[in-house]
C-alpha cells in the first residue's frame, strides 16, 4: 500500500521505500519475521543483474580518466565517516571505537559481523548502521524529488523481459547464493559477483538481464525488509540514551557527503544526483536500485561505492584503532 501511495507520488525508487518504512515500523513493534539468508542473497542477485543491465564499456572507459577524483573522494568520505562517528563517541556517551564504526561506510552486516568478532558492542553498531542505511535512503530519495524534473524509471528500466535476459537473471541468482557461500571473504560477493558475470555477458551481446514485474518486485520487498527488520526494541533500548548524539551525527554525515557530492558533481562534470550518489554512504544494494531508478549515471556511482567498500574493509579497523588511540585526548581537551 505504502509502495502505490509513493508511486502515485511519482517518488524515486517507491519499490524499495514502502517496504523499507513498512518493516521498520513493523520491527520496532517487535515483529519476530526475519528475511532467510538464502532469499536475501537470491534478491541480491536480481540487484547484480540490475546494475550490470546499465553498465558499458564505454561508460566505464570513461570513468578511468577522473580516477584522481575517484581516489579523493572515496578517501574523503571515509575520512568523513570516521571523524563524525568520533565525534558521536566523544560527546554520545559511547565507546569512541564502537561509534567509528558504526559510521563506517561498508555494508552494514559486514561492519556488524566485523566488529562483533573485535569484542565491540555490535548493537550500537548495528543501530547505527541500519538507521544510516534508512537515513541515506529517505534523504536521497526526497532530494532526487526536489531536484529532478524527470519521472522515475519503471521498475526494471522498461522493455519488454525476454525468455533469454530471464535465464540470465535466474542464473545469476544462483550464482548469487553460491558466492555468499563460498566467497564470503569478498565484501557484497552476492550482489558483486552476479553484477560482474552479468556484465560480461552484456558486454558480449549474447544476452541483456530482464526482469519481469514477477522477479523483480518480490525482490525490492526482500530488500526493504531486510534493512527494516533489524530494527528490534532490545536494540533500540539498548541505544536510547544515546540516540539523539547518534541522530545527529547521521544527520552531520549526511550533510557533509552531500556537499562533497555536489563538488564532485562540479569537478568530473556529472549532475548533482551523480555526485551525491556516488558519495553518500549507503549499501551497496539500495543506492543502485535508488541510482537506476533517478536517471543518474549508475556506472560513476557505482565505481566510487565499490571501491570504497573495498577501502572500508580493508583499511578501516586499522583507522578505527588510530583514532580510538590518538584522538580522545583531543576530545577530552575539547571538552
Amino acid at each position: 500500500a505504502l509502495t502505490l501511495l509513493l508511486m502515485q507520488m511519482n517518488f524515486p525508487a517507491a519499490q524499495l521505500i514502502g517496504p523499507v518504512l513498512a518493516a521498520t515500523f513493523l520491527g520496532i513493534r517487535g515483529a519476530t519475521v526475519r528475511v532467510p539468508s538464502l532469499v536475501h542473497r537470491l534478491a541480491q542477485g536480481v540487484t547484480g543483474c540490475l546494475i550490470a543491465r546499465y553498465l558499458s564499456p564505454e561508460i566505464l572507459t570513461g570513468i578511468s580518466q577522473h580516477w584522481m577524483a575517484v581516489v579523493a573522494f572515496v578517501s574523503l568520505t571515509f575520512l568523513i565517516a570516521c571523524f563524525v562517528g568520533w565525534l558521536v563517541g566523544i560527546f554520545g556517551g559511547i565507546d569512541p571505537e564502537v561509534a567509528i564504526w558504526g559510521f563506517l561506510p561498508g555494508m552494514a552486516g559486514t561492519m556488524i559481523a566485523m566488529s562483533h568478532e573485535r569484542g565491540l558492542d555490535s548493537r550500537v553498531v548495528a543501530f547505527v548502521q541500519i538507521l544510516r542505511v534508512v537515513a541515506v535512503i529517505l534523504s536521497v530519495a526526497v532530494l532526487s524529488r526536489m531536484i529532478s524534473d524527470e519521472p522515475p524509471l519503471p521498475p526494471g528500466g522498461g522493455g519488454a523481459a525476454t525468455a533469454a535476459g530471464v535465464a540470465v537473471t535466474l542464473a545469476m541468482c544462483l550464482v548469487a547464493v553460491l558466492a555468499g557461500r563460498f566467497l564470503s571473504f569478498i565484501p557484497a560477493a552476492a550482489t558483486l559477483v552476479p553484477m560482474c558475470v552479468a556484465a560480461a555477458i552484456n558486454f558480449s551481446g549474447l544476452a541483456v538481464p530482464s526482469f519481469p514485474l514477477w522477479l523483480l518486485v518480490p525482490s525490492y520487498l526482500i530488500l526493504g525488509s531486510q534493512v527494516g527488520l533489524r530494527f528490534t526494541p532490545a536494540l533500540i533500548r539498548g541505544v536510547a540514551r544515546s540516540f539523539g548524539a547518534i541522530l545527529g551525527g547521521i544527520v552531520l554525515l549526511l550533510g557533509l557527503c552531500m556537499i562533497s557530492g555536489a563538488l564532485l558533481a562540479q569537478i568530473v562534470g556529472e549532475s548533482l544526483l551523480t555526485g551525491v550518489l556516488s558519495t553518500i554512504p549507503g549499501s551497496l544494494e539500495t543506492v543502485a536500485l535508488i541510482t537506476v531508478n533517478t536517471h543518474a549515471n549508475l556506472s560513476f556511482v557505482m565505481t566510487l561505492q565499490v571501491v570504497r567498500l573495498f577501502a572500508v574493509v580493508l583499511i578501516g579497523p586499522f583507522l578505527a584503532n588510530w583514532m580510538t588511540a590518538h584522538m580522545p585526548r583531543i576530545g577530552s581537551g575539547a571538552s
